[in-house]
């Protein structure tokens, strides 16, 4: 029972022989010397302590202390293992993230390398810098990243690099080219879920909603998003900037709120860098909602950002200018727009050229304002050139054609060239319904200029159907209380008044006008004429 009590091992067999031999030794003199300290060595014996008959060597000592604290010595074995361990692990993550740093910092600075020979002159060959175009350079950087088999990853990022800036420029080509072989790289080195991965999907989103591809421009923007929830904390900037494509996304597809919900979320998260963008992003949102006041805020807080980070002359700089002219405009004030829009075009014309595409969506908003001041000449020539422009770059069917055209067509329709407006209000509403769906509220639009060309020709029938499609399009679209839905209500009650229907009239225009006296100038030109044709219906028969 004892050798049980004190876990029996070789050296407690040891001490109780050494015990029991000392006290039945033959020589007396070696025996204990008396039954007291016979007693104290069995005590020792019992508490695992080393016994005064035995040897005086360090080694049973030791033994005997670790056997008196086996326990103790376990837990604190093992928690010097653990350290040990994380220690080491620890170590070698640390040699890990410095090896990776050490790389990504020399990737960095050799791409810099790279960008800054190309656009300031590293090839004696090539010739003075000035004298190349941009869409030069970019395809000159382009032939040398195909040299660069060797640097796989540095060739990666710079495919990535040139694809965006390709993007930037209108080139959709050659930017559909090299992003598609930098998602090649990434994922060859990387694997197709890596965050990296993620950075180029979201320039093929971007890419795919320039090329009015939205379903393909969603989904490679969520399923970069979803790379990276995957991969990266939540505080991570580069989930802000997914977040931020994916509400552009939502609002070029008509889904204003879900935009609005995502936009504000990325907002919370983005660093203080990326807050101006993601801000611009949520102005746009806020504003084809139809919450202009709010949009207008936005823009203010915006510009100053844009301007200090970025100088007067940023083409960033004119898309806030242009934003505010747009407020102006559906407030009712086209002066005000105009003279937002020749600013902007100032601007993006001398950074990009007279033949790029921003310069052109800044011709389209610029006529669009003139027609409304009657500025017919001025404003034909505007949108004219603007539609050259983008069929150039985009095609003969995308949204940026169909916006010019249908500017051009209410062009036409106020100079009484209704079969010319009637011919391009109908392209226009094509591609919007091809490129859109058939619930984007761009198809109200079209139905709702066509039923002013059937109002002009005095199709009263034909003109209400297709005012009443444009009212139910605007208020599924962007809700009753949109100003889309209120310009409807009012062209509605015109409609109804040329038939003679005058108490469906009256309840049309009052209903109009409620939705945007709130929200237009008092001397908004939409606002008067309700009120013009409010004023024209006969009065009431008294009972």
């Amino acid at each position: 029972a004892i050798m049980d009590s004190i876990g029996f091992t070789a050296v407690t067999s040891q001490d109780i022989w050494v015990l029991i031999l000392k006290a039945m030794h033959k020589v007396p003199a070696r025996r204990y010397p008396t039954a007291e300290a016979l007693g104290r060595d069995i005590g020792r014996f019992l508490r695992l302590e080393p016994l005064e008959a035995s040897p005086d060597r360090w080694s049973y000592r030791a033994g005997k202390f670790v056997r008196r604290h086996r326990r103790a010595l376990t837990a604190a074995s093992l928690v010097v293992v653990t350290i040990t361990a994380l220690a080491g692990f620890f170590t070698y993550r640390l040699a890990e993230a410095r090896n990776q740093a050490r790389a990504e910092a020399a990737r960095t600075q050799r791409i810099q390398r790279f960008m800054l020979n190309l656009f300031q002159g590293g090839d004696a060959a090539a010739g003075p810098p000035e004298a190349l175009r941009v869409a030069e350079l970019l395809d000159q950087g382009a032939r040398e990243a195909r040299q660069l088999e060797a640097e796989p990853a540095i060739q990666a990022e710079l495919y990535l690099t040139l694809g965006s800036l390709s993007l930037k420029q209108g080139r959709l080509e050659a930017a559909q080219e090299l992003l598609e072989l930098a998602r090649a790289r990434r994922e060859a080195l990387l694997g197709p879920r890596h965050p990296e991965t993620a950075r180029t999907l979201i320039a093929l989103g971007e890419l795919r909603a320039a090329q009015a591809r939205f379903d393909e421009a969603e989904s490679l923007i969520r399923t970069a998003y979803d790379i990276n929830t995957a991969a990266l904390p939540p505080a991570d900037p580069a989930q802000a900037r997914a977040l931020a494509a994916l509400g552009k996304v939502l609002s070029e597809r008509g889904r204003y709120p879900d935009a609005i919900r995502v936009l504000e979320k990325a907002q919370h998260a983005a660093s203080q860098e990326d807050q101006p963008d993601i801000l611009y992003e949520l102005a746009n949102a806020e504003f084809y909602a139809g919450h202009y006041p709010r949009a207008e805020e936005l823009n203010r807080r915006v510009l100053p950002l844009y301007r200090q980070a970025r100088g007067d002359g940023h083409p960033s700089v004119a898309d806030v200018i242009v934003n505010l002219g747009a407020v102006r405009s559906e407030m009712g004030d086209f002066a005000g727009a105009a003279g937002h829009y020749r600013e902007a075009l100032r601007i993006t014309q001398a950074w990009y050229g007279a033949d790029h595409p921003k310069t052109a969506s800044n011709l389209t908003m610029l006529g669009r304002a003139l027609v409304r001041l009657d500025e017919a000449g001025e404003a034909l020539a505007a949108l004219e050139r603007a539609i050259a422009i983008q069929e150039r770059h985009f095609g003969a069917n995308h949204p940026r054609v169909a916006s010019a055209l249908n500017e051009t067509a209410t062009l036409a329709r106020s100079l009484g060239r209704l079969d010319e407006a009637e011919t391009a209000y109908r392209r226009a509403g094509r591609i919007w319904r091809e490129t859109h769906g058939p619930h984007h509220y761009l198809n109200g639009v079209a139905a709702s200029n066509l039923a002013s060309v059937a109002l002009d020709r005095g199709r009263l029938t034909e003109a209400e159907a297709l005012m009443r499609d444009a009212l139910a399009i605007f208020v599924a679209a962007t809700g009753p209380n949109h100003s889309n839905s209120g310009i409807a209500r009012l062209k509605l009650g015109r409609v109804l008044l040329r038939g003679g229907k005058h108490s469906a009239a009256e309840r049309e225009l009052r209903a109009g006008l409620a939705i945007l006296e709130p929200q237009m100038a008092p001397n908004s030109p939409w606002l008067e004429a309700g009120r013009k044709d409010l004023a024209a219906l006969p009065p009431t028969n008294p009972k």
